[in-house]
């Protein structure tokens, strides 16, 4: 660190000794001119040297601000309030030159007026170096109005001087020479200068966009112009000629310095900028080529000269032009090989490069808008070792019945199996980049945690395993035990989640209708004894109820009779579905026509309809094949559907049954379909659809349905059931048809 500091120390003293030279030899240089101006011509007409050399310095103050000014937008703040300062200070320059004594335009009994524009021109020249070097003004101001006020402010500052010269002090006074007010003004100002060149030495090595070196070579020559200006006793010395020589090498250097700011420095800073892109795209291991519009190449990369067999030191004997030409081959050819799609977009393409080697390249082509093209080449070797490993996993996921999903570490999720997308029927690219809670949310996700152990103190995540229940978007309820295990990569770093389910809906499913089966053998033996406790009193009541209507005139006792058979009636009905249910008959197969059956039932079903104020279409298939099947248990199948079916669409605006069969010839099956605009079947209800017992009416049994789903699958069919909320409901009866005599 010592000499790290003794370093700098000695870089400061060989920087400050090479600005004093050069200064000196500034000051060396204009004392040489001053020498001969002196000796030859400013003695004879020092008016006409002293306007020369005060309009040479606004030549250069003015051109100093038309630079800035020019370069206003890409200037830092600092260098454009120099350039608009030096307006100002040029304004009272040009008042200076107009009215010095030797031209004879200044007022009566004010010899001095011009002497008091150079000190108004002075002091801003101080102030403006000195608020440049301390850096204080950073904001940038609007263009225009800096240069209206920097332009405005001095000239109405200078008439109201001309028209009132008695606001400022007298500085020279004719006999007497200078006053002490223009003493003060001038040791003022020198102390500006020295606080100036103080806070611009710390600078002068930096490159910043300020080119401080040159500002404080000209603060120097201007503290030493200030000097020769102030000590002068008589306006024909020679130390007034060195100090206005002086005083335009002191402009010289300012104008120096601000070019190289405003306009050296910001193509140094671009051509910077440029080398170390450069340096950049070099070290990228992608290839990068650009063309203009007219196909001609831009740029190329080292990775990209690489990859298409191109170096620098001649080893493939082409020149660059050549090269050009050769790379926009290459690139025609992978576009050609595309099917001319310009919109490559990562498309993996084989080509041979300049050594005639097969190179296979992943291409991307990025469109500037002005006819200039950019390609992007990366070697597809490593990536498509990796493309194919993700695809032997995904294959090897995909063989798996068992449900996988994988997730980052954020848990969204980035890969799923064919088993899970078919589950749930959605698919798998609606799932990835899905948040989990969010996939939860879509399946209506509702789990019981199964703990595996007790989680232990700063644990992270843990194994865990869980049933949860789900809806698919179709409606359909699915049972699933997930197991839930963190993923950690080599550095046990955690990298993600994966998560393994198994499906057990089918597996709950047996096992209710294993429970089912048990009640129902229960019930079946209790059926065998109550049924016929039960109807031999029915039969009694309902016999002595007949003789009661037979015997009696009594109307009240009539009424009261058929009440008591209607109800006896019920009890039997229920008994018989009971007995039904609980000891199915076997059905008596024959092969029937399912046209022909319905078209049996269309009288009395219709009857019932128009009863009802409801209407009633059939629909009978033109294209049908014998099924298997007993009739008066179909019949009984049909009609308790139908009858449901009325019952849901009753409270419809217009309620409307549809009764149709249908020939499914891919299926090999034919089908009897109710569909009714009723109010449909909520997800809840369609879960227990078929559940003995269960009942969404006042005056059901819950055996119904219960008998029908019996009946079919005694026939080797099913019952499908599509329903929505608010939009009715179909129930479609699939039987196997014959398929050979």
């Amino acid at each position: 660190m010592f000499i790290t500091s003794l370093r700098s120390q000695e870089e400061d003293i060989f920087i400050a000794g090479k600005l004093a030279a050069h200064s000196i030899l500034a000051l060396a240089v204009s004392f040489a001119v001053a020498t001969v101006l002196w000796s030859g011509w400013w003695q004879a007409v020092p008016g006409l040297w002293h306007t020369v050399t005060e309009l040479l310095c606004i030549i250069i103050a003015l051109s100093l601000f038309i630079i800035v000014c020019h370069t206003y937008e890409i200037n830092s703040p600092t260098v454009n309030f120099l350039g608009l300062g030096f307006l100002t200070a040029a304004v009272f320059q040009l008042f200076h030159t107009l009215y010095s004594p030797e031209l004879g335009f200044n007022p009566k009994g004010y010899l001095d007026l011009g002497t008091r524009y150079w000190m108004c021109a002075r002091l801003t020249q101080a102030f403006i170096l000195l608020i440049a070097a301390l850096k204080i003004f950073r904001r940038q101001v609007n263009k225009w109005a800096g240069v209206g006020s920097a332009f405005i402010v001095p000239l109405l500052f200078s008439l109201v001087i001309l028209k009132y010269p008695g606001i400022l002090p007298a500085l020279y006074i004719e006999g007497y020479g200078a006053t002490p007010a223009k003493a003060y003004a001038e040791l003022f100002v020198i102390i500006l200068s020295l606080i100036t060149l103080f806070a611009l030495g710390k600078d002068v090595k930096n490159r910043d966009v300020l080119t401080y070196k040159y500002i404080f070579i000209s603060v120097m020559i201007a503290v030493t112009t200030d000097i020769s200006l102030a000590l002068y006793e008589s306006k024909l010395s020679f130390i007034r000629a060195f100090g206005h020589v002086s005083k335009t090498a002191f402009f010289l250097y300012l104008f120096r310095g601000t070019v190289s700011s405003a306009i050296r420095y910001p193509y140094k800073e671009l051509e910077n900028a440029h080398t170390y892109l450069s340096k950049i795209l070099n070290g990228l291991p992608i290839g990068l080529l650009t063309f203009d519009y007219d196909r001609n190449l831009i740029s190329a990369n080292t990775a990209a000269q690489k990859m298409l067999g191109y170096t620098r030191d001649g080893q493939t004997g082409l020149p660059e032009e050549e090269f050009s030409k050769k790379a926009y081959s290459i690139i025609k050819d992978l576009t050609a090989k595309n099917s001319g799609n310009q919109d490559l977009s990562g498309k993996i393409v084989k080509a041979e490069n300049l050594q005639g080697e097969n190179i296979n390249l992943r291409v991307s082509v990025q469109n500037f808008g002005d006819g200039n093209y950019m390609y992007l080449l990366a070697e597809a070797k490593r990536e498509q070792e990796l493309e194919n490993l993700q695809l032997q996993t995904q294959t090897v996921l995909n063989a798996l019945t068992n449900l996988v999903l994988m997730m980052d570490k954020n848990r969204k999720i980035i890969m799923c199996n064919k088993a899970l997308s078919e589950t749930f029927h959605i698919p798998e690219k609606d799932v990835l980049g899905m948040d989990i809670s969010e996939f939860g949310d879509m399946v209506n996700c509702s789990r019981r945690e199964i703990l595996l152990r007790r989680p232990k103190p700063n644990d992270g995540p843990r194994e865990k395993a869980f049933e949860a229940s789900f809806i698919t978007p179709l409606g359909e309820k699915r049972e699933v035990v997930f197991h839930f295990a963190p993923v950690y990569n080599i550095e046990t770093e955690l990298i993600g989640y994966i998560c393994i389910g198994v499906d057990v809906t089918t597996m709950k499913t047996e096992q209710e209708k294993l429970r089912q089966q048990e009640k129902l053998a229960v019930l079946g033996q209790m059926a065998a004894g109550l049924v016929h406790e039960i109807k031999n009193p029915l039969t009694a009541i309902r016999g002595f109820s007949q003789i009661i209507k037979n015997e009696t005139l009594d109307d009240r006792i009539r009424q009261y009779a058929d009440i008591m058979e209607t109800e006896a009636d019920c009890v039997n009905g229920v008994v018989s579905d009971f007995l039904a249910f609980a000891k199915p008959r076997p059905p008596a197969l024959r092969p029937l026509s399912l046209n022909r059956l319905v078209n049996s039932m269309s009288l009395m079903l219709e009857s019932q309809f128009f009863i009802k104020g409801i209407k009633l279409k059939i629909e009978i298939s033109p294209e049908e094949k014998p099924v298997m099947l007993d009739e008066d248990q179909i019949k009984q199948v049909i009609l308790n559907m139908v009858r449901n079916a009325i019952d849901a669409s009753s409270d419809a605006k217009e309620p409307q049954v549809v009764l149709k069969t249908e020939y499914k010839g891919d299926s090999e099956e034919m089908a009897v379909i109710i569909s009714d605009n009723g109010r449909g079947i909520s997800p809840e209800e369609m879960v227990n659809i078929g559940t003995p017992f269960y009942t969404t009416k006042d005056k059901g049994t819950g055996l119904g349905l219960s008998i029908c789903f019996q009946i079919v699958k005694q026939h080797s069919g099913r019952i499908d059931i599509d329903a929505r909320i608010g939009v009715g409901s179909t129930f479609s009866i699939m039987l196997p048809y014959i398929r050979h005599n």
